[in-house]
């Protein structure tokens, strides 16, 4: 019974999510720029901001994304198509927002390896480990045109 209860439940707060809050989500796209921009520390661009459901997981579609020189507003890295799939069960249960998936669509992507033999991603910043927002949460996808490593 309480199995039947829980997933009745879940099917309750997804059908909400769909009707409720993916139509208004366009209207949160410029807070959605500022917490990516705090979270990479570099500037965000969302070209346009979607979401929809694949499977039972709800996913935020940010569509031609871009990581931005804070200076001249030129774009350094092209990520495409983001898509964030979101934690549900982690979320109902803490309050906090956590991704289960991140994937790139359609990116353009160059490395190059530093004289000490790192490679990095070429527009990002290379000193310290990888940035947690791109590898920090779940499973990282990436379907994208790879430039050779430089």
């Amino acid at each position: 019974m309480v199995f039947w209860a829980s997933l009745l439940a879940l099917a309750l707060a997804l059908s909400a999510v769909r009707l409720w809050f993916f139509p208004t989500i366009e209207t949160y796209r410029a807070e959605l720029e500022q917490r990516a921009s705090n979270a990479a520390n570099l500037p965000v661009r969302i070209g346009a901001l979607s979401a929809r459901m694949r499977g039972f997981v709800p996913e935020l579609v940010l569509a031609r994304t871009a990581l931005v020189d804070a200076g001249t507003g030129e774009t350094q890295v092209m990520l495409g198509d983001v898509r964030l799939g979101l934690d549900v069960l982690h979320w109902l249960k803490t309050r906090e927002a956590r991704t289960r998936y991140i994937a790139l669509q359609g990116a353009d992507l160059a490395f190059r390896r530093e004289a000490d033999g790192k490679i990095v991603l070429d527009g990002l910043p290379s000193e310290g480990p990888p940035p947690p927002w791109l590898f920090g949460h779940g499973r990282f996808e990436c379907d994208t045109r790879l430039a050779d490593v430089a």
